[in-house]
């Protein structure tokens, strides 16, 4: 208000209760191993804070565990940075794929060459629950060896946000054989042991 070259200000600070803001993300993946180039077939559930299912928009991102053991997620938790006061810091990362390549292996049949090695397996951005707060997705993983993390993240339409991490393992088996040694040397001692 202005009176008399005077301006005269007031504000009143408004907070908001934090009620019913998180969406409950499960991820589950069909099995919890897998091999190089099979096919994961991902199970999504969104429900509130009531367990009632949510219909929201949610990104899938599956990563190689090992990334995370040389930098660290660094991504803040959805519901603090959305539901507090912080300033918008933007940041967008990214790695270079390596690529491998694999033995054959021995014992006559044609081998898998190993040589697809990604660093992120998948990404989707626009993963949404139906009505029941379910979907369904599927991917192929690549020829790593790793474990996989699985990190889901959304919201709905009444500003509920929510996240979850899972993990799925990409292995397979090692083949190995027991054999004596072809050739000896001086003073060399062996035993060799009926199976």
């Amino acid at each position: 208000m202005q009176k008399n070259r005077a301006l005269y200000t007031t504000s009143q600070g408004l907070e908001f209760p934090h009620v019913d803001t998180k969406v409950m993300i499960k991820v589950k993946a069909d099995k919890e191993k897998y091999l190089p180039r099979e096919t994961i077939k991902v199970e999504v559930t969104a429900t509130n804070e009531e367990g009632k299912p949510v219909e929201g928009d949610f990104s899938l991102g599956v990563v190689d565990e090992a990334i995370y053991q040389i930098r660290v997620d660094h991504t803040s938790a959805m519901n603090p940075f959305f539901y507090s006061k912080i300033s918008n810091w933007v940041s967008t990362n990214y790695s270079y794929p390596m690529t491998l390549l694999a033995g054959t292996s021995k014992d006559g049949r044609d081998p898998l060459v190993r040589e697809n090695f990604k660093d992120t397996a998948f990404w989707k951005s626009d993963v949404r629950t139906g009505k029941d707060g379910k979907a369904s997705l599927s991917f192929e993983v690549p020829d790593n060896l790793t474990e996989w993390r699985l990190t889901l993240r959304g919201h709905d339409k009444e500003g509920r946000v929510g996240e979850t991490t899972s993990a799925v393992l990409v292995t397979q088996d090692l083949v190995t054989r027991i054999a004596k040694p072809r050739f000896l040397t001086e003073s060399d001692k062996i035993s060799i042991l009926e199976l």
